[in-house]
């Protein structure tokens, strides 16, 4: 009976849950997930379901929410016929889950969601629609105003600044301008975003405001905005459940987006160049080598998850900024240049700071204990360790690299470090240190309050007793013997894993536990005669410093922003260590790239490699020579033929990683590098679709170039591979060649025009001064076909698309039959 009323309760609670939520049930010992494996029958309805211990119940949630996007639900059994929610989470707050879900390396980006309102103008051609960005795990918020181009590729580049892993648009103003809300929605979905909707959002301005700014840190407390983002602000908040919860007040810094200092990258580019990770899977020919796949594996080589988390965003940021990638590429200098320095940081000191915004939250949200506390007063003993390291530099380097080095680390460390010094004076004065240190516990200092020196008087003669009995023990047995204590086992002895015969057969000897790492725990009936006393006292201690802990917890949560700052300093710190360790570690040159002021017209690249390709396990990478101007020997525009297989396609990745790694700040793959800064990256490189969205090849290939027709400027880098191959010949050879003229003569930028359409080498005819040929030089002798993966001037009169089929092992009579069809074609027959 009881077990029918339970099973109809849980149908009820199945039958009204959300789409796109799952139920977990905590049952006596074990967890409950209905999925299909099997069945129970509930009246007349057959439910799937599965039993879950502890630790599979861990790995699904978090697979559920991180991978697969969905809200969990978690409901507590309190009698049989009653559940009772006891937590929920979805990417965006898990705040409820923070304990299963906190050691993800990507956690922070999945925890990013957007939300966009596009405001109703039909007197304007432009789109302008409001942006807001919260990211709960790092407790910040971001806004942005847009006056968009109609194609939304100012969107696209702030959505891919960010990466937000939900889209929440606002349907107020859609039915005024039905046209550009669907064109919005087109945008989104070519991206991985979760994508809801929200019909209505609070107009009151007064109320928005008033709402939001609770959760605003003081800092941040004057900050105003126009009606419209205070309203997507509300929104927002309100979707992601933080405006309910009051531990969220205070606690989040808000600042405002600009997109002018950062280089434009859209989503396309990121993919193309191969810069992530896509979807959490690496590409199956990188995974069959010992290297890594992608562009973020190999510069990302980080100790503290601050870096880890920074680096991502530098990646999707490239600076166009000349002062400050300067600043940047100069501390990379100083730290490949003095190695003891970078040994340090990266063998030491790097790896031994905590996740400083993990730690910060825990103090807001109120989930912190003394031991968050004691690791973060680490943190900023350790930091005095860095500001000392780098003091020591003073002598060895000159003034303008100083001036990098104090700009970027060793300014904002001294402001952290002023700022800490009550911090760090409150836990010496409240930290119970030497017993920290003697029983490896968290407590508050007995001296502070009478009742706790009293209680810790009576456990000291208790520990005193129990070290009695371990000199007896050992004794006893002839071998060493450690006592130690524990609040919820008491006292307890502790021997070597190979003198655990010596206790076999002794009489009143309970053994607690026995492993390799840590020996053999054991009790004996003296001990227990202690314990029960002990873990009175204990109890009374916890007891008594409990308001005291309160205190402590309370006044280090007001530091929360404060350590969020310095972990980005950290995180600064940590990347730039990074980028000198590629660059000093690599058996291949890398060299730091001269960058000139934007408009100079210059990209000179000498013996320039792919920065990953090169790393795969057997390879002998051919580096090759790069060389575009403004000046008629050199031109702008470089169509590139040759065969498949060529190296066509890395050769202009290697180009384009080489410009964005040296506007990260990063030391590059080339023997010299010279090039202007560039202010976006534009791509058309394969023949990618998104059938399950119902956008086939040739459209993407023609929404990926009306992106970069709109929006490239004299100062930008088009890469393009293989244009108008989603459609007809002669269709696509039109495209081309429109495509292709109007980048010379309209945008005037550098552009890398890879193809197998040969005529479009003509335009070189037709724009001498801009347009330079080049091919992929190829040898072949007696029908056999051998590839040099050297870039030459001139252009590839054959694709050797019929050599590449037979080196595959195409059978002979197809070949046979394709090569007539061939000769036919090139006849006119």
């Amino acid at each position: 009976m009881t077990s029918d009323l339970r099973e109809k309760e849980i149908l009820k609670i199945l039958q009204r849950k959300a789409p796109g939520t799952v139920a977990i049930f905590e049952l006596k010992g074990f967890f409950r997930l209905h999925v299909a494996i099997q069945f129970v029958r509930i009246g007349s309805v057959d439910v799937p379901y599965h039993n879950m211990n502890a630790a599979q119940y861990s790995r699904i949630v978090k697979d559920l929410i991180l991978i697969l996007r969905y809200r969990v639900e978690l409901y507590e059994e309190i009698t049989p016929n009653r559940f009772s929610l006891k937590a929920k989470g979805v990417i965006g707050n898990l705040d409820d889950f923070e304990d299963i879900v906190s050691g993800s390396i990507e956690l922070a980006e999945l925890s990013t969601i957007m939300c966009v309102w596009l405001v109703d103008d039909d007197l304007s051609t432009e789109n302008k629609m409001s942006l807001v960005f919260c990211n709960s795990q790092d407790m910040r918020i971001v806004t942005a105003e847009l006056n968009d181009t109609p194609n939304f590729t100012l969107f696209e580049q702030c959505f891919a600044s960010f990466q937000p892993s939900e889209c929440l648009l606002i349907r107020q103003n859609a039915r005024r301008a039905p046209n550009r809300f669907k064109k919005l929605e087109s945008v989104i979905q070519r991206t991985q975003a979760q994508r809801n909707y929200l019909e209505e959002a609070e107009e009151d301005t007064n109320k928005c405001r008033d709402e939001v700014r609770r959760l605003f840190h003081k800092k941040f407390a004057e900050l105003e905005f126009p009606p419209v983002v205070w309203a997507t602000m509300r929104a927002l908040l309100a979707h992601a459940q933080l405006l309910a919860d009051a531990q969220n007040e205070g606690a989040f810094a808000v600042m405002r987006y600009g997109q002018h200092g950062f280089m434009h990258l859209s989503n396309a580019a990121l993919q193309a160049l191969d810069i992530f990770t896509i979807g959490g899977e690496i590409d199956a020919f990188a995974a069959i080598s010992s290297s890594s796949a992608t562009l973020h594996d190999h510069l990302n080589k980080c100790r503290s998850q601050p870096g880890k988390r920074l680096i991502r965003e530098w990646m999707r940021q490239p600076l166009f900024n000349h002062r400050q990638i300067e600043e940047r590429l100069d501390v990379v200098e100083i730290l490949t240049t003095f190695t003891s320095v970078r040994q340090t940081l990266y063998n030491d000191y790097l790896r031994r700071i905590p996740d400083v915004k993990l730690l910060a939250r825990k103090l807001v949200q109120k989930k912190a204990g003394l031991m968050d506390c004691f690791r973060l007063y680490q943190l900023i003993v350790l930091l005095n360790k860095i500001m000392a390291l780098f003091k020591e530099l003073d002598e060895e380097v000159d003034g303008k690299l100083i001036s990098s080095l104090d700009e970027l680390i060793r300014q904002p460390l001294h402001h952290s470090a002023i700022e800490f010094e009550r911090f760090k004076a409150l836990i010496e004065e409240t930290l119970d240190f030497k017993y920290l240190k003697e029983n490896g516990q968290y407590r508050i200092k007995p001296e502070i309050d009478d009742n706790l020196a009293m209680i810790a008087t009576q456990i000291r003669e208790l520990d005193t007793k129990a070290q009695r009995e371990s000199d007896k023990m050992a004794t006893r047995l002839k071998i060493e013997v450690k006592v130690e204590s524990r609040i919820d086992v008491g006292f307890f002895f502790r021997i070597t894993l190979k003198s655990e015969a010596a206790i076999r057969g002794l009489p009143n000897v309970h053994i607690l536990d026995s492993t390799k790492g840590s020996g053999v725990r054991f009790q004996t009936k003296a001990l227990g005669a202690l314990n029960d006393e002990f873990r009175e006292l204990s109890k009374m201690y916890e007891a008594g410093q409990a308001e005291l802990s309160k205190a402590v917890l309370k006044t280090c949560a007001g530091y929360s922003n404060a350590f969020n700052v310095l972990a980005d300093s950290i995180g600064v710190i940590d990347v730039l260590t990074s980028f000198a360790v590629v660059a000093s570690s690599s058996a291949t040159q890398y060299t730091r790239p001269k960058i000139v002021d934007k408009g100079s017209g210059v990209l000179e690249l000498r013996e320039c490699r792919h920065p990953v390709t090169e790393q795969l396990e057997g390879m002998q990478f051919i580096p090759n020579d790069l060389t575009m101007g403004k000046d008629a020997e050199c031109g702008q525009f470089m169509i590139l033929t040759g065969a498949n297989m060529g190296g066509k396609s890395t050769y202009l990745k290697a180009a384009a990683l080489t410009v964005l790694m040296g506007q990260m700040g990063s030391f590059v793959p080339c023997a010299s590098a010279t090039f202007s800064m560039i202010d976006g990256i534009y791509t058309r490189v394969g023949a990618g679709d998104f059938q399950c969205k119902g956008i086939s090849t040739f459209m993407a290939e023609m929404m990926d170039c009306a992106s970069t027709l709109e929006c490239a400027t004299s100062n930008s880098l088009i890469l393009v591979d293989e244009l108008g191959r989603g459609t007809s010949t002669y269709d696509g050879f039109g495209l081309a060649w429109a495509i292709s003229e109007d980048i010379v003569t309209r945008i005037g930028c550098f552009a890398i025009f890879a193809t197998h359409f040969h005529e479009i080498s003509q335009l070189e005819r037709k724009y001498p001064n801009k347009v330079k040929n080049y091919r992929m030089d190829t040898f072949c002798e007696d029908g056999q076909l051998t590839i040099l993966f050297r870039v030459v001037p001139g252009v590839a009169d054959r694709s050797f698309g019929l050599h590449i089929a037979k080196m595959v092992g195409f059978p002979d009579e197809l070949m046979n039959d394709a090569e007539t069809i061939l000769r036919q074609l090139e006849a006119g027959d």
